[in-house]
């Protein structure tokens, strides 16, 4: 729908104004006659001194009649400039429109120009000074290309957040962006940028991390910390891709150095080069001048093993502000990249005396280990499934647990029960052909927390799955065992046909996989060869009297960091392990919102700037979600993309001198009543109030081109050759 509030305006391409201007210049002050052009080629504004009427003090003197004469007509050359747009504009449209629907049928052309970049230049120029850092870091390292990489990271940053898509289709859509960002860059260009960012990787991340302290003053004595990885579209791994690459140019090669290979098709030069132990060396010394495979296949959190991961570790504050991340191949476990991102971390932002909270993937007593070494404490997860016997017999009684507190005192409906910890483990290691052991031993204290909610909630899950379980063995359903669902607590027998399972006794049945024995493990790889299927034949009662004994449990171990004298209460640790679900929803957004994933690039440099820019943007989301909440606002990072994306201005054009932008809303008509029953909430961000919480401005009903400049204060804006071409084309159709 489109909101017409204003008359509509004229604007001129060239726009020409003239105003009195008084400016010092030595030990006085001069009066001027300035004439100002703006040239959409250029994309500047020029100006030109018509005349010079000498000193302020001593004209005035001479010449008051004449001043008061130039005051008028030229003083208020602004407000005069307008004045004559909109009596011509009125003519116009007095003369030629007799009502409003007739503006659609003399302005043929619409055209939605999206704001979004436009509104976040004040968070990436004035809060984070991106364009300062670029311009500083592009001078002090002698770097010489033609595009802007602000002008490049800040479109893309903010295409992550209102519409992510590939780089290519991302270039294709700049003109549908206001001022068309990106036509006068190429596609090289910016995935040259995307290069520049990986290179300069620790520097924009540690520029960043400065800034934020300033705009969202933090401590940095919280730090969250959590894996994820992200799958590419392609079946092959870099393994597959980098010894074809090296294929391709040891071909190009002995082409050019032997004559005869000249003929071979690649398919027989292949055969050569493989028959050669010569060529086979080259070959993979060429492999290995590649750099490390990246993308390989390995545990995917989303169930795609078909494809190749890359593996991303984020730490953010207290704020859910991300702090630094880092880019591990995919076949490459969470808990092993711990230790080398926390090292890294420490190292470069001196972070000193904090607690790492963490969930149970990472809680390994050699990275506890680790970050103790590091100066750092923990809180960090554990399943009550990984109890010991003795903890379940010993250190369940509910009778001597008390209740946590929250932060107002009050009591809550959590129990909990500190106990000493010690968490070892050992870890067998080749050193010059012999293997040693080495023992990781962290004492430390458990927190086991209970509650009467999740323990409903665990039971209701096991009984469900307890049924599926049930109904699988009295069908004889053919299963493959596994640790998850239900499949967990079924027991089943090795079987050619369903028949033979009912003569089986209890004892002949096999054990499901936690609880293999050698003898097990090895009729289990003799298994996996057969075709015959294994049949479920009962139910594990063990594992089942497990879970209901663990029903409601859950545990944290922490420790202080050392030397800091710092003492963690219950109540404490319980709000620090309840906070891990920040770094969750950071993942939530980059991968729901922002679509970090599938990636669309493939060397190891345009990932790294790919994954920079989406956590850019989420640092950019987390300022406007600071700021909407100091007002009073609240607002997720999906309500953000939402109105971001309904907020727009309508191209309306007759030719290329005629031509205003006004302002739409899209409603969602689905949810029309709704949002009108909420329309005078004062906790719901709206599309005004972020327009001008992002700008300082109200967004406009009807506007120009030269007062969208002013607003976003960007003197080179204006429309493209594209777009102009594409507005033709609806005026044509």
């Amino acid at each position: 729908m489109y909101d017409i509030m204003h008359p509509v305006l004229l604007e001129q391409f060239a726009e020409v104004h003239m105003f009195l201007t008084i400016k010092k210049a030595g030990s006085g002050r001069y009066v001027y006659l300035l004439e100002s052009v703006y040239d959409p080629k250029t994309k500047k504004s020029k100006k030109k001194v018509i005349k010079n009427f000498g000193r302020y003090e001593e004209f005035i003197e001479k010449h008051p009649d004449k001043y008061s004469e130039l005051v008028e007509k030229y003083g208020k050359s602004k407000e005069k400039f307008q004045a004559e747009k909109d009596e011509t504009i009125n003519s116009f449209f007095s003369a030629h429109i007799a009502t409003t629907d007739d503006i659609l049928k003399n302005f043929k052309g619409l055209y939605p120009q999206n704001l979004t970049h436009l509104m976040l230049r004040r968070v990436w120029k004035d809060d984070l000074l991106m364009t300062r850092f670029f311009d500083h870091l592009k001078e002090q390292e002698g770097l010489e290309f033609e595009y802007n990489a602000s002008d490049i990271a800040l479109y893309f940053a903010a295409l992550k957040i209102v519409s992510p898509m590939s780089y290519l289709a991302g270039k294709e859509r700049s003109p549908r962006f206001l001022g068309d960002p990106m036509s006068i860059y190429t596609t090289d260009d910016i995935y040259r940028c995307l290069r520049f960012l990986s290179k300069y990787k620790e520097s924009i991340m540690k520029h960043l991390c400065s800034r934020v302290d300033k705009v969202a003053p933090r401590e940095k004595s919280l730090l969250f910390y959590d894996c994820t990885n992200c799958y590419f579209e392609t079946p092959y791994n870099d393994i597959y891709w980098n010894r074809k690459k090296a294929l391709r140019i040891l071909r190009r090669k002995l082409r050019k150095e032997i004559p005869e290979y000249k003929s071979l098709s690649d398919r027989d030069l292949n055969k050569v080069i493989n028959e050669s132990p010569e060529y086979n060396q080259l070959l993979e010394e060429l492999i290995s001048s590649l750099g490390e495979p990246l993308r390989m296949h390995g545990v995917s959190k989303e169930k795609r093993f078909d494809l190749p991961l890359i593996s991303i570790s984020l730490v953010i504050d207290e704020h859910a502000i991300p702090i630094d991340f880092q880019i591990y191949a995919g076949n490459q476990a969470e808990a092993s990249t711990m230790i080398e991102s926390i090292k890294k971390l420490r190292k470069k932002y001196n972070i000193k005396n904090a607690v790492m909270v963490a969930d149970s993937a990472l809680n390994g007593a050699k990275n506890l280990d680790m970050l103790l070494r590091e100066g750092l404490g923990f809180a960090v997860a554990k399943s009550a499934l990984t109890f010991t016997d003795k903890i379940r017999k010993n250190e369940l009684d509910l009778s001597k647990f008390s209740r946590i507190k929250d932060e107002a005192g009050k009591e809550t409906d959590y129990l909990y029960k500190i106990i000493p910890y010690q968490n070892v483990k050992y870890e067998r290691t080749a050193s010059n052909g012999t293997m040693i052991s080495n023992k990781y031993s962290v004492d430390c204290s458990m927190m086991i927390t209970f509650s009467e909610n999740r323990k409903n909630r665990d039971i209701l899950t096991l009984e469900e799955n307890i049924k599926l379980a049930k109904t699988a063995i009295e069908r004889k359903t053919p299963i493959n065992l596994t640790k998850r669902g239900w499949k967990q607590f079924v027991i089943t027998s090795d079987a050619v046909t369903a028949n033979d399972t009912d003569n089986q006794s209890g004892t002949e049945l096999r054990r499901t996989a936690p609880e293999q024995t050698e003898e097990s493990k090895a009729d289990k790889k003799v298994a996996s060869k057969k075709t015959e299927p294994c049949i479920a034949a009962g139910l594990n009662e063990k594992i089942i009297e497990k879970r209901r004994q663990c029903a409601g449990f859950s545990a944290i171990l922490f420790k202080a960091p050392p030397g800091s004298g710092k003492t963690m209460e219950a109540e404490y640790i319980s709000s620090l392990y309840h906070h891990l679900v920040q770094i969750e929803e950071c993942f939530r957004i980059m991968k729901s919102e922002f679509e970090i994933r599938p990636l669309f690039v493939r060397d190891r440099d345009s990932v790294t700037g790919h994954v920079l820019l989406c956590v850019a943007a989420l640092i950019m989301v987390r300022i406007i979600q600071r700021r909407a909440a100091e007002k009073g606002y609240s607002i997720t990072a999906a309500k953000l993309k939402e109105i971001m994306n309904s907020m727009t201005m309508q191209t309306l054009y007759r030719d290329d001198s005629h031509c205003v932008y006004l302002k739409s809303k899209e409603f969602n008509l689905a949810n029309s009543l709704r949002n009108a029953e909420k329309e005078n909430s004062p906790s719901e961000a709206d599309p005004e109030f972020i327009f001008k919480l992002l700008t300082g401005e109200k967004m406009p009903a009807v506007a120009t081109m030269e007062e969208l400049r002013k607003i976003f204060k960007i003197k080179s804006m204006s429309r493209s050759e594209d777009q102009i071409r594409q507005l033709k084309c609806s005026v044509e159709t």
